[in-house]
């Protein structure tokens, strides 16, 4: 069993948040801490089941009460999707905003529950209250709550019963989100992190590079104004796929993902000019906007080419 006091040098490094190291003391043998959480939120899951929580789609707001963590919606800017901190009565209250869509406000609710699998639960979320939201540690451990609600939102056994010998694609996860209520982004995390295919998906927005931003024509002159493209934000790959996709890489001018809207999911084989990375299918979905970021968004879906 690994602890906070046997971490190897290179853990330290990249789990260097108090609330890693806690969560690692309930570490077994040759467990990181993705391997921790996902335990933990299974576990929460079967006890809940056990106790009647049913689906899909399964309530997060009953799986909070089982837990005996209040829910409230809120109209007022909490600055974030969800939050959650100690009341005086000694219970745990999530608070989430209202506005916000149906299936974002279930998986930011999932994402504060994953918060209380970590032994320093009361401590983290006073922290979160008192000290800068973001920090590089921090960032580790929210990514470590995304995957813990993802285990909440779309369960292990539920998930893989369904997906089972079906090849990734964005039909399948088009019809496994409305089946367990979530986000296709949610969806498409879950399908590519389980996947025995070399696959991966990239999560773009239209948007300049940071260089362009700063462009400016009295300073730029004979420059054309630079132009938006679609720019990878983030990716998630499947163990079996060989390829990094760099952030703020764009995307080709004529790829498919210019051409996503509403459920018409787009494919092509194509080669985005990225080291180590062979043409692939790409299948290409529109994505809801985010109101605080107006910007287009779209997920592309990338599995090895047989042609």
């Amino acid at each position: 069993m690994k602890s906070s006091q046997t971490l190897s040098r290179a853990d330290e490094r990249v789990w260097a948040h108090p609330s890693i190291g806690s969560l690692m003391a309930l570490a077994e043998t040759n467990e990181e801490p993705e391997d921790v959480i996902r335990r933990k939120c299974r576990e929460l899951v079967a006890a809940a089941k056990e106790s009647g929580w049913t689906g899909p789609p399964y309530d997060p707001e009953i799986l909070a009460g089982l837990c005996d963590i209040e829910v409230e919606a809120v109209d007022a800017d909490i600055r974030a999707d969800a939050r959650i901190f100690p009341c005086q009565n000694g219970r745990l209250l999530i608070q989430y905003t209202r506005t916000v869509s149906a299936e974002r406000q279930r998986f930011s609710i999932c994402h504060e529950i994953a918060h209380t699998r970590f032994p320093d639960c009361y401590e983290e979320v006073r922290y979160r209250q008192n000290k800068a939201k973001f920090d590089s540690r921090h960032h580790a451990l929210e990514r470590l709550c995304n995957i813990g609600a993802s285990e909440l939102l779309i369960p292990h056994e539920d998930f893989v019963g369904r997906i089972k010998g079906r090849p990734a694609s964005l039909e399948v996860a088009n019809e496994l989100r409305r089946i367990f209520g979530c986000s296709m982004e949610a969806m498409l995390r879950r399908m590519v992190d389980r996947s025995d295919q070399a696959c991966a998906v990239v999560f773009l927005t239209k948007r300049l590079k940071p260089k362009e931003e700063r462009w400016h024509p009295e300073f730029d002159l004979g420059l054309e104004r630079p132009h938006p493209k679609f720019r990878v934000d983030y990716s998630r790959s499947s163990a079996a796929f060989a390829g990094y996709f760099p952030e703020h890489k764009s995307a080709p001018d004529l790829s498919v993902v210019y051409k996503a809207a509403g459920e018409h999911f787009p494919s092509a084989v194509e080669n985005w000019d990225i080291d180590g990375l062979a043409e692939h299918s790409v299948q290409a979905a529109a994505l809801p906007l985010i109101a605080k970021n107006p910007a287009e968004r779209v997920a592309a879906l990338f599995v090895v080419s047989t042609t």
